[in-house]
């Protein structure tokens, strides 16, 4: 049985936009909790396993000491009163399902550190434990498939051998290619021209790295601003650093907690027959 290994932060950002402030109960917003449990137990039915790990963004960014304008257009873009008040009800609930609802339910594996991304924490567990499932849209996590399978759609596994035929380069070189082309998603600027190679086939960061790309203006921007390359790398590269400590541990699940979280934010669909008794034999409840 392979562990499935979640971003719990995109995962949360995708439950957000699929069911917002529509879900409540006891006027507090449950539509995210609701909605990321049930995307686990769809993962759990997909991919035959009860053994998951769930990793966490902190609120501080050790990349930010290296690179201070790193992910710096998420904050600067404005938003209403409605969608702040949006946003503060995600991180509510963020932090009562890393805090309250999956430690209650018996999930032991579920980790934050102070500094780093959940980017970093998934490649340290994927280093370290091997052959396992990640679930999550970042094309960031590209390069840890030499330890792992990626499931971006959380329906089917993105692979090693996938990769390779796309981009035309292994996954170790994948860091390195958006060190050249930068990272629009996490404002990581690149050489002029190169493009972000998760954005683009075509990018000539991906033409130069396979060795196509040998003359011309964008091959001598490239060959002459090594130091902004090298700059980018470790901002771009996972885990950010070889000081986080993982260890994961061997979990059991009791019915009873289950049918306590559910009834606490009366998700009784749950607690419907045939999907509670699905539940029951897939967490062996």
């Amino acid at each position: 049985m392979r562990t499935i290994i979640v971003d719990c932060s995109g995962l949360a950002y995708t439950s957000f936009f699929a069911l917002g402030n529509r879900l409540s109960y006891e006027d507090e917003q449950t539509g995210v909790i609701f909605s990321f449990l049930r995307e686990v137990f769809k993962a759990a039915t997909i991919f035959e396993s009860n053994k998951f790990v769930f990793c966490w963004d902190s609120g501080r960014n050790k990349r930010k000491v290296i690179y201070p304008e790193y992910k710096v257009k998420r904050k600067k873009k404005e938003q209403t009163e409605e969608e702040i008040n949006r946003r503060e009800a995600l991180y509510i609930q963020m932090n009562k399902l890393r805090l309250k609802v999956l430690p209650a339910m018996g999930f032991k594996n579920n980790f934050i550190k102070t500094g780093y991304e959940a980017d970093d924490l998934i490649a340290q567990v994927v280093m370290d434990y091997p052959g396992n499932i990640v679930i999550s849209s970042d094309k960031d996590l590209f390069q840890l498939l030499n330890w792992c399978d990626l499931s971006l759609d959380k329906k089917s596994l993105f692979t090693k051998k996938d990769f390779c035929e796309l981009y035309g380069i292994g996954p170790e070189r994948w860091a390195e290619a958006k060190s050249i082309g930068g990272c629009n998603s996490d404002d990581v600027i690149g050489i002029k021209g190169a493009a972000d190679p998760a954005k683009s086939l075509k990018s000539k960061a991906l033409c130069y790295m396979k060795g196509e790309l040998t003359k011309g203006k964008i091959f001598d921007r490239i060959e002459e601003n090594k130091e902004l390359i090298a700059r980018n790398l470790p901002v771009v590269s996972l885990p950010f650093d070889d000081k986080i400590e993982i260890v994961l541990q061997e979990e059991s699940f009791d019915l009873d907690d289950w049918v306590d979280v559910f009834d606490k934010y009366s998700f009784k669909s749950f607690l419907n027959k045939e999907y509670f008794t699905k539940l029951k034999k897939n967490f062996n409840l």
